[in-house]
């Protein structure tokens, strides 16, 4: 049960995180710190009542407030190719 509404910056974290990417890997593709992401992740955390990472993705699922996460994955994952091609 989703205590509050969540951010479009929310949601796209959510997606991100339940893709599979790190705090690390969300901050490269969203060209935003990890503090800021693990920030974002907290207040998930909170307005989903969930305890952990695993448990915020189960509920987004769930409530519907997220798609089929494996198709996020791919992108993710080429963006953070091509990103560690061109340093």
């Amino acid at each position: 049960m989703l205590m509050q509404p969540m951010t479009p910056r929310e949601l796209e974290v959510l997606t991100l995180v339940a893709s599979g990417a790190s705090a690390k890997e969300i901050a490269r593709t969203l060209a935003i710190n990890s503090r800021t992401v693990e920030s974002h992740i907290n207040h998930l955390k909170l307005k989903t009542r969930s305890r952990n990472r695993a448990h915020l993705v189960a509920m987004a699922l769930e409530e519907g407030l997220i798609d089929n996460p494996c198709r996020v994955a791919a992108v993710i994952h080429g963006n953070i190719a091509a990103a560690n091609v061109r340093r």
